[in-house]
């Protein structure tokens, strides 16, 4: 029985606040590794949805250019 809506909860590094959201799978592919999901934010089953977008953007937008890992 395959999934197509779940909630995400994770943080972003540096920061305690958990984040949850919902999501829907889009497409999924196998590869060698597993299965690769995409995925996208559902605004409309997600609690406080903009409030935490804008805490994703800004980190996207503070770190971008930046080495992970």
């Amino acid at each position: 029985h395959l999934v197509d809506r779940f909630e995400v909860r994770f943080r972003l590094p540096g920061d305690d606040e958990l984040l949850a959201l919902t999501v829907s799978i889009r497409h999924r592919t196998q590869t060698e590794e597993g299965v690769a999901y995409g995925t996208r934010f559902e605004a409309d089953a997600s609690p406080d949805f903009l409030e935490q977008l804008e805490r994703i953007s800004d980190f996207v937008l503070t770190h971008a250019g930046a080495k992970v890992g």
